[in-house]
């Protein structure tokens, strides 16, 4: 019987040393990281639809409400968040200060997450620009990729959010990180997780105030989750 047991012990350890060897190297595991993409408040531009672009409009009264209402639902959805970051121009960065309070998250303020620069175009509605820039609005409706109002392409606009979407990745490997951010960033972002070119923007909804969109990254290639998202905006306040 002893020998039985001995036997025995033997081969369960024999057993542990193989499971052991063949355990998936760490380099193998599943990582996923998760990006929640989040528009600013409203602003007074907003309201006016009026193009901001760099322009450093603040948050109205709207606004701010709707940043509150943003950091206490995901206060109460979100696993732990490594950090917020954001756009330096204030409708963001005020946006995502409320966030960062609430989640307890450190704030990384990047002007990388800006608006697309739209220069003579700034401050601008749609018809209006329509009226002074005609040819300029005609040749992009038509496609050609021409710097908005003098100031960026979409070209360079998106290889700018691209490059600092890398960045999250590269920091933020398998957590969560918000990014407070813009309309057209987001749009931009979006974009390039589908493998659409910028002339099919209008296939992208227009993203609301506050509203949230997520993408997964597993390493190797992004999925969308979701997508122009405001449950807290929803139900009454």
């Amino acid at each position: 019987m002893g020998e039985l047991r001995e036997r025995v012990a033997a081969t369960v350890s024999r057993s542990a040393r193989l499971i052991r060897r063949l355990r998936v190297p760490k380099s193998f595991t599943h990582r996923m990281t998760r990006v929640l993409l989040i528009r600013h408040g409203e602003t007074p531009w907003n309201r006016d639809r009026r193009w901001q672009g760099h322009a450093d409009v603040p948050l109205n009264t709207a606004g701010v409400a709707q940043a509150a209402r943003l950091a206490a639902h995901l206060k109460n959805e979100l696993a732990p968040v490594a950090a917020v970051y954001s756009s330096d121009l204030r409708r963001a960065s005020d946006t995502a200060r409320t966030l960062a309070q609430a989640l307890a998250a450190e704030l990384v303020v990047d002007p990388a997450w800006r608006e697309i620069e739209v220069g003579r175009w700034t401050g601008l509605s749609r018809d209006e620009i329509k009226e002074r820039f005609a040819d300029e609005w005609t040749r992009i409706a038509e496609g050609e990729d021409l710097p908005r109002g003098g100031g960026e392409t979409f070209a360079a606009f998106s290889q700018r959010i691209v490059a600092a979407l890398d960045v999250l990745c590269g920091r933020h490997a398998d957590q969560t990180v918000a990014v407070v951010t813009h309309g057209g960033a987001i749009r931009a972002a979006l974009l390039h997780v589908l493998g659409l070119p910028w002339s099919r923007l209008r296939e992208i909804s227009a993203i609301g105030n506050t509203a949230l969109s997520e993408l997964l990254w597993d390493g190797v290639s992004w999925t969308v989750g979701r997508r122009n998202c405001a449950p807290h905006l929803e139900v009454p306040a």
